[in-house]
């Protein structure tokens, strides 16, 4: 563009301002971000008060362009809880003009006094509403000239509890002023013209006068002046602009001008979404990377900057039904622990016992141990399901009660809960169709075991190339709030996910060719390209070529239930009546083609099922051309589906 930005788009593109690099990732939903120029990433400051015109640009992610919607909005650096001084601004969301935001900055007060403590600067971060994960820094940096004589006074702005942060709503709290020179004694209210105290987002929090909220307030020869603060229902910052006119010592009116942020907190957390993002490949260490977001808000629709802890984990592998038989275990004829809201004969009820204690309980069945094969040592009962009922979700440990309870070891403060979806697993399990004693493994993880100041943490799940096109039940729990029994308890959210590992191939990749008048039992495999191993024990989803394709029937795909990978086998010889009989693709006039690979056992239908080589994951079809023309067939792409 005019600033010499050059700008390459693929999956992900990459903005490069001179030597600075700036990477986006663009997920399946573009989002706007926000561009900080060269020249203003880092800022001086070599006065006090002094102003600064700051602009943002903002781009979309899936067109390139300037972008012109929402709002641009900055977080300042977390020392303003301390009631330090980092100057502020006219406003701290600013509309979007032709791709340009606008922020005008003022500095802090007293820059010598700030270096004199060892704050030489602040770092501010600009982002668009829609897109707060993707943050840019500019720094103010403080450099007063050489010359430059700093103010003889300065403002002690002080709470009732020496903090500058408040929680909602109507909450109430105590602040004061007082101007002080530089030996630190407080100026006489009668050199006080006057103290101005304005506050700049309504939204969150009104100064009080007399039991009444106000915008601002004046006092008049008065030294030492006090305001209250009361919040509304909303959290985010409530800048607090103060202006003293006042007489020096040489009798000179001066005015001194100090903005403090006053922090207000939101209300505890009480609702929780866990979405995906995208895939990684970590080739060093040979595992996949699926990448998560989860994002709390409290009753109020805050998002909660609270930061409260979080635990993550996930179940991999799903424990037996206690209904299979020993000998179908780990097979597809056993029914895994998992129900959700197709399954709405077998749903879960958490049932309080009293001492902040809680059973598990399922539908009893007749003569049958639900529970048998579960494996209380490693196995985990993860909630999900429909509905407000966030102190019910999650992971929970659990020892056995008997046949359909389970005895939930951490402590419940929720009300009952029925209709619940559950799984219970862990996460690891040994690879059905090996006896080396490989397992599955995968293991979630927060960079940051908090949420950050906007709701949010992200979460990775790394795991092995051969789980990818399995599912998981991922988790999340944090102690929050539960509106409806208006209590503060643990939460929770969890979400099924088939894992998105990249890079599934066909092969052979160039497909078949059929002679005109033939038939053909044709196989492909499904590999890895990321490594020289076949795709196994996962579902996937294929698309064909178009062009001269051959008529074709798909004749039996490792596709089936539970993901593990079993060939179909028949002792019958593959010829023309087999096909006929089960597919019926033949018509009279078909009735002279000729077969190859005719002596050979391919079609797969019989109830004999094994994990034959290995379980890798295949399609096979029958091809067939007619009697005019060859004809080709190939698979253009084979990606990941959902597995149940």
């Amino acid at each position: 563009d005019e600033n010499n930005n050059t700008i390459e788009l693929i999956q992900k593109f990459t903005l490069r301002f001179n030597e600075t690099e700036v990477l986006i990732t663009v997920e399946d939903t573009p989002l706007p971000f926000v561009v900080i120029p060269i020249d203003t990433k880092n800022i001086e400051l070599t006065s006090n008060l002094q102003q600064q015109m700051i602009n943002i640009k903002v781009y979309d992610s899936g067109t390139n362009a300037l972008y012109s919607e929402g709002l641009v909005q900055v977080a300042l650096p977390n020392k303003i809880i301390d009631g330090v001084d980092v100057g502020g601004f006219d406003a701290y969301s600013v509309p979007i003009v032709n791709g340009i935001a606008t922020f005008n900055y003022t500095g802090p007060n007293n820059l010598k006094s700030l270096i004199e403590s060892g704050d030489k600067s602040s770092e501010f971060q600009f982002f668009h509403e829609d897109n707060p994960s993707t943050k840019q820094s500019i720094i103010i940096l403080y450099n007063p000239t050489s010359d430059y004589v700093p103010t003889n006074y300065s403002l002690e702005i002080g709470s009732s509890d020496n903090s500058f942060t408040m929680n909602i709503p109507d909450k109430e709290k105590t602040f004061s002023v007082v101007l002080k020179d530089d030996k630190n004694d407080t100026v006489k209210s009668d050199y006080i013209n006057s103290i101005k105290i304005i506050s700049k987002n309504s939204l969150v929090g009104h100064i009080i006068l007399e039991g009444k909220k106000v915008l601002a307030i004046e006092s008049k020869k008065q030294n030492s002046t006090i305001f209250n603060m009361k919040t509304n229902t909303k959290s985010g910052l409530i800048p607090i602009d103060i202006i003293v006119e006042f007489i020096d010592a040489n009798g000179i009116t001066k005015t001194i001008q100090q903005m403090v942020n006053i922090v207000v907190y939101s209300g505890p957390p009480t609702a929780m979404s866990l979405s995906y993002i995208s895939s990684e490949h970590d080739e060093e260490r040979a595992k996949f990377i699926d990448n998560f977001s989860v994002m709390a808000t409290d009753t109020y629709g805050n998002r909660v900057n609270t930061a409260p802890s979080i635990t993550t984990g996930a179940i991999v592998g799903y424990s037996d039904d206690g209904s299979a038989l020993e000998s179908d275990l780990g097979t597809y004829r056993a029914k895994r622990l998992f129900f959700g809201k197709y399954d709405t004969n077998n749903l879960g009820t958490i049932t309080p016992i009293g001492g902040n204690k809680a059973n598990f309980n399922l539908p009893p069945m007749d003569n049958i141990d639900r529970f048998k094969w579960v494996d209380l040592f490693n196995d985990k009962l993860v909630v999900f399901g429909e509905g407000y009922i966030y102190e019910a979700l999650g992971k929970w440990d659990f020892d056995r009660l008997n046949s359909y309870q389970l005895e939930l070891k951490d402590d419940y403060f929720g009300a009952q809960r029925d209709k619940l979806f559950y799984a219970i697993g862990n996460n690891k399990r040994q690879d059905p169709c090996l006896s080396d004693g490989s397992e599955y493994v995968g293991f979630a993880q927060t960079e940051f075991p908090m949420l950050d100041e906007e709701g949010t943490a992200k979460i990775t799940f790394k795991y092995d190339y051969h789980l990818t096109g399995k599912d998981i039940m991922l988790w999340v729990n944090l102690a929050g709030y539960q509106s409806d029994t208006d209590k503060l308890t643990r939460i929770g959210e969890a979400k099924k996910h088939t894992l998105r590992g990249m890079g599934l191939v066909p092969v052979p990749s160039d497909g078949y060719t059929i002679n005109k008048g033939t038939g053909m039992h044709v196989s492909f495999n499904i590999f890895h390209s990321a490594i020289p191993e076949q795709y196994r024990n996962g579902h996937f989803r294929k698309f064909i070529s178009s062009g001269k394709i051959c008529k074709y029937v798909e004749v039996d795909s490792s596709n089936r239930e539970n993901s593990i990978t079993y060939y179909y086998t028949d002792n019958n010889n593959f010829n023309k009546s087999v096909v006929k009989d089960y597919y019926g693709i033949f018509n009279s006039a078909d009735e002279n083609l000729t077969f190859s690979h005719a002596d050979e056992s391919f079609v797969r239908y019989k109830d004999t099922r094994e994990c034959g080589n290995g379980g890798y994951g295949y399609i096979d079809y029958f091809l067939w051309a007619d009697s005019e023309k060859d004809c080709t067939f190939a698979l253009d792409s084979v990606t990941v589906s959902n597995e149940f």
